[in-house]
């Protein structure tokens, strides 16, 4: 009974971890759709989205590591290696989707990428955003007094 209940809080974990992330593709999509990251469009919507997705991947980052460690998959790693594990996720997937964006700009010839300046700005926004979530969801939580 008590793997079941385990079970159940884990997939509600993952699910509400994997939401965010979920919605800002279907956004990217919106926004690459009608054209709002074309330079003469919204030239800084890229801005949040990129760092609200590195928070988002930060979050999911830390729940699998926080259900593998709940699980017994893995030790209980120190605060500084978990930050470390969560921000090269993030900076993984940031790298990912760069490379996802060139090869849809080399394809079908769109603008996607403003070229290596932008790609920068990017990944650093990217990883600006899961740094100060990985740093947030890893602070040391205070126990309530009964």
């Amino acid at each position: 009974m008590k793997k079941r209940a385990y079970r159940h809080s884990h997939d509600a974990a993952f699910a509400l971890a994997v939401l965010p992330t979920a919605v800002l593709f279907v956004l990217h999509l919106f926004f690459i759709r009608f054209g709002l990251y074309e330079w003469n469009a919204v030239p800084w919507l890229d801005i949040p989205m990129h760092l609200i997705g590195g928070a988002s991947i930060a979050w999911v980052a830390w729940t699998f590591l926080t259900e593998a460690t709940h699980a017994k998959s893995i030790y209980v790693l120190p605060r500084w290696l978990t930050v470390a594990a969560i921000i090269g996720a993030v900076a993984m997937v940031g790298i990912v989707w760069e490379w996802a964006e060139f090869i849809v700009d080399v394809f079908r010839g769109s603008h996607l990428q403003g070229g290596i300046v932008d790609t920068m700005k990017d990944l650093f926004d990217d990883l600006l955003g899961g740094t100060v979530a990985a740093v947030m969801l890893t602070r040391p939580r205070k126990r309530s007094k009964k």
